[in-house]
């Protein structure tokens, strides 16, 4: 990673932390991942147990995820002119087989976000 991608990912790790690990039970934080070519930022997380408590419901997760994402993608897009990544995409793992692509309508209804 470069320095402002490296950046990145620890702001949205910090920010997102207390979040991650007291309301779902992700010790590992965000894993945050950027694919030039495709000009997109990563963001993976889960698998979290209190998905399987909340009846499956990984919205307000998900929903934290982008807006974190988004806010840091949001941000470098206006402020560095060499930002590549026009483009967040949230990826709740599940398991290591079974990763899910968040749904945009969902996560993006009423938020200003890039996608």
């Amino acid at each position: 990673m470069t320095s402002d991608e490296h950046d990145i990912a620890a702001d949205i790790n910090r920010d997102l932390r207390d979040y991650l690990t007291t309301e779902w039970g992700l010790t590992e934080g965000a894993h945050v991942t950027f694919n030039e070519p495709a000009q997109t930022m990563f963001v993976t997380v889960g698998p979290s147990l209190t998905v399987a408590e909340n009846g499956g419901d990984n919205t307000d997760l998900v929903r934290s995820v982008m807006f974190a994402g988004c806010s840091y993608g949001n941000q470098e897009l206006t402020s560095n002119v060499t930002w590549p990544y026009g483009r967040v995409v949230v990826v709740y793992q599940e398991s290591m087989a079974n990763p899910i692509i968040a749904d945009y309508r969902v996560v993006t209804n009423s938020m200003r976000c890039r996608v």
